[in-house]
């Protein structure tokens, strides 16, 4: 749906009469008020914006009372981008005449722009009472109640709007959108054909036709669509990139994945399309072990090609008293990364190891600068580019680099393909292989990467003993003890998640709805930090009652500060996990907060995430093996509320305790498992391997 805006001013324009007067103005300040905005007008289809403001600014300031003038005005500072300005002419305009329809239709645009849907859909609609024939304004409607969730009622308004005027191209392009949404793809397809066919050649519609052309399988016609749409808007690609993010957000993983394909189809070099497809693939239960390293295997061939190796010879140094170890990371505040990482760097031995971050933070907060005295060296590197990031690792002498981002946001890792340390390690911040030849190792443990997987890493395998996550035990500022089971009070028991929305997909959802039908007293309490945006709770019941789920027994809540998030666990009997993309951070704080989790293991390092944390915390009976044993295992769990309320009385001791928040214990694995690489490493120097280029 992208130009939208663009059009729909133009409609406006016409629908003002704003043209072109018979003689040009040569003086604003000596016009008629009536002179004044046909000056305008003519400034307008001229699309010289400025000089229009002008002539209808002027022509409000020698007649205030001009409803016209002030609409006028109104419209143009809308095209500036100037909001504010535009929303308080377009308000003065109906003091002064209420039943201006452009007026209410445009202050419906400002509202959409800002994310205030509702506020949108009530001016459209009110703009619609005045005005039924504004084909545009029903089109607008439409999007505005798609974007806030009332997928049924955007529908019922374009096939309204198809009915009275078929000849508008954008009703039919609004149609596919919706099919498209709803995975009703062949009617998509007949609508966005049709919309095409009445003139609609933006780039948009080839753009969402190819789309659905490349899910059903026609893949050339595909092509030919998004390149016809490419043609028209280079920034076609990067549209598509963005409609894959938020479906990705979403939890539509299989429709973000076709976005991030078309995207890399029309801009080949385009790299995060190719980490969010990477992505996309592995929160996916839709695809091969083998595709995703395929994929990976691509991305990383662009970074060796952009990339000019240094080269790591020797001598290295086997027994080095101090091994240099470099950590490049976005996300050294507040964030997982820092919240696994924090605990284990407070017990490196630093007379052992001098440690370098890397820092590639879009801001610093709290937790970066309590992270700081963890390491010998903070550098900041944000404004650097990948040879000079390469340079300053490879000039610091750099003996083991290790990134912990992966293919998420804020990596750095197309750095790793300069080589620019002789040893370089993948661990914690992802979960998969990053496909990088580069990269030597990623760090696991024997339960979330079983021997079986490892085929499918181009990183050769180093196992931690224990588990390859150790959270930091949270610190509050206020004290959080572990409550009893909100059951004993309630009399029912009440599941919960605070997983983000994209970890809630349809089967996930489906899973539930067995959970909560065969137990029809429990409710279902979701927190979720994307439930405060317009629209998203809306969406969300919708998908719920499509799964089976009542949506009156589930309790919506968004974001919370932290400390309150993690009080807010005495709300809860029992987590139900996420799959195939399980809890992290969010089933470590639970643990601490005395709340189980019910996890699904699964068949990647990222679905067996779930696991690995919960029998190295020491609860292998809330590890479900399938889907039916998830089921049974949360009804049992829940049947047993008097277990339950025994085990949270000494669980926060028993988690501390465990491997999953020992950091020493940790510390001394990740050291030893540095220094054996070490050694290995110099052992093969002698033979090493043969960069693309020399440096």
């Amino acid at each position: 749906m992208l130009g939208w805006f663009k059009r729909k001013l133009d409609d406006a324009a016409r629908r003002h009469g704003l043209l072109p007067p018979t003689e040009p103005a040569s003086d604003a300040g000596q016009l008629s008020v009536a002179a004044l905005i046909a000056a305008g007008n003519q400034h307008v289809q001229a699309g010289q914006w400025a000089d229009a403001e002008r002539c209808y600014g002027q022509a409000v300031l020698q007649q205030p009372d001009n409803a016209k003038a002030h609409t006028n005005l109104g419209f143009v500072l809308c095209q500036l981008g100037l909001d504010d300005g535009a929303a308080h002419c377009l308000r003065r305009a109906l003091l002064l005449e209420p039943d201006i329809s452009d007026a209410h239709y445009l202050l419906g645009n400002i509202s959409e722009r800002r994310g205030d849907f509702d506020a949108a859909i009530s001016r459209y609609e009110h703009a619609l009472v005045l005005q039924p024939s504004l084909d545009h304004c029903r089109r607008d409607l439409c999007r505005a109640l798609f974007q806030a969730g009332r997928v049924e009622q955007a529908l019922a308004i374009v096939r309204e709007g198809i009915a009275t005027n078929p000849e508008f191209a954008d009703f039919h392009f609004y149609l596919g959108n919706l099919q498209f949404v709803q995975r009703e793809l062949e009617q998509a397809v007949a609508s966005y054909r049709v919309a095409l066919s009445l003139g609609a050649g933006y780039a948009d519609v080839y753009s969402a036709l190819g789309c659905v052309l490349h899910q059903q399988g026609h893949v050339d016609e595909a092509v030919q669509r998004l390149r016809q749409a490419y043609a028209i808007d280079p920034g076609i690609a990067e549209a598509q990139y963005q409609s894959g993010f938020q479906f990705l957000m979403l939890g539509q993983t299989e429709q973000a994945r076709a976005n991030f394909e078309m995207a890399i189809a029309l801009e080949p070099q385009l790299l995060k399309a190719h980490a969010n497809l990477l992505c996309a693939l592995s929160f996916s239960t839709a695809h091969s072990a083998s595709e995703y390293l395929g994929c990976a295997a691509r991305y990383a061939a662009i970074m060796s090609a952009r990339a000019l190796p240094y080269v790591h010879s020797g001598p290295l140094v086997a027994d080095k008293p101090v091994l240099r170890v470099g950590f490049v990371s976005g996300d050294l505040r507040a964030h997982p990364v820092a919240f696994f990482l924090e605990g284990v760097l407070q017990h490196i031995n630093r007379n052992r190891f001098e440690l370098h971050a890397f820092s590639n933070n879009p801001t610093d907060d709290q937790i970066s600068e309590r992270m700081r005295p963890l390491f010998h060296h903070w550098h900041v590197v944000r404004a650097l580019d990948d040879g000079a990031l390469a340079a300053q690792v490879q000039s610091l002498g750099i003996d083991i680099l290790i990134d912990l981002s992966g293919h998420t946001v804020e990596n750095r890792l197309p750095v790793f393909a300069w080589r620019p340390a002789p040893l370089q390690v993948s661990w914690l911040g992802y979960f998969a292989s990053t496909g990088m030849p580069e990269i030597d190792y990623l760090l696991a443990d024997p339960v979330s990467l079983p021997q079986e997987l490892r085929a499918f890493y181009s990183e050769e395998i180093w196992y931690l003993p224990d588990t390859r996550l150790c959270m930091t035990p949270p610190l509050t500022r206020v004290r959080l003890d572990v409550a009893p089971p909100p059951a004993l009070r309630n009399g029912y028991v009440t599941f919960g998640s605070f997983q983000a929305m994209y970890k809630l997909g349809d089967a996930v959802l489906q899973q539930w709805a067995q959970v909560l039908n065969a137990l029809p007293t429990a409710r279902l309490r979701l927190q979720l930090p994307q439930l405060d945006q317009p629209g998203r709770q809306d969406y969300l019941r919708e998908r719920l009652l499509g799964c089976g789920i009542d949506p009156q027994r589930v309790d919506m809540h968004g974001g919370v500060p932290w400390e309150q998030y993690l009080a807010a666990h005495a709300e809860i009997d029992l987590i139900l996990d996420s799959f195939p993309y399980p809890g992290g951070t969010t089933t470590a704080e639970a643990l601490w907060m005395g709340v189980p989790t019910v996890t699904l293991v699964g068949s990647t390092m990222l679905a067996l995430q779930g696991a690995s944390m919960l029998r190295c915390a020491g609860l292998p009976q809330f590890v479900a093996s399938t889907s039916r044993q998830y089921v049974e295992l949360a009804l049992r769990h829940a049947a047993d509320v008097a277990a339950l309320a025994a085990l949270r009385i000494g669980l926060r001791e028993q988690v501390l305790a465990s491997p999953l928040f020992d950091g020493n214990r940790f510390a001394r694995n990740l050291e030893l498992a540095l220094s054996a690489m070490w050694r290995k490493r110099c052992a093969r120097a002698d033979a090493p391997s043969e960069p693309a280029a020399a440096r």
